[in-house]
């Protein structure tokens, strides 16, 4: 698993799944700003890697191994990411309902009084 967290060693990564590489770079570049990024680089990077392991003419067991970790440590962060993101979610719509219902008796007012905006 330690290909894929912070320190990629692109030297001993397997030949047949580096076309995933640029995206889990991405993915550990944006790990501490834009954490759902991150999950999502991973997420296609998993993606590309089954489809790529599925088309391989040889079978090799260490790419295998490789995307089982990244499938793991896909499933621990979308435990502990997605909870947290719903909750800002829930948390901006219901601001936002605030805000409109607001503005609508602030419209019907002004338009009451004569006023137009």
């Amino acid at each position: 698993m330690s290909a894929l967290t912070s320190g990629l060693d692109v030297a001993n990564f397997p030949k047949v799944l580096k076309p995933i590489l640029p995206f889990l770079q991405r993915a550990n570049d944006f790990e501490k700003r834009a954490p759902l990024v991150a999950f999502y680089c991973r997420t296609y990077a998993a993606q590309l890697g089954i489809t790529i392991i599925q088309s391989a003419t040889t079978k090799e067991d260490e790419p295998t191994k490789m995307l089982i970790d990244l499938m793991d440590k896909l499933e621990t962060v979308r435990n502990y990411i997605f909870p947290i993101y719903m909750l800002g979610q829930a948390t901006i719509k219901r601001e936002y309902g605030r805000r409109s219902r607001y503005s609508r008796v602030v419209r019907i007012k002004n338009v009451q009084k004569g006023r137009r905006r």
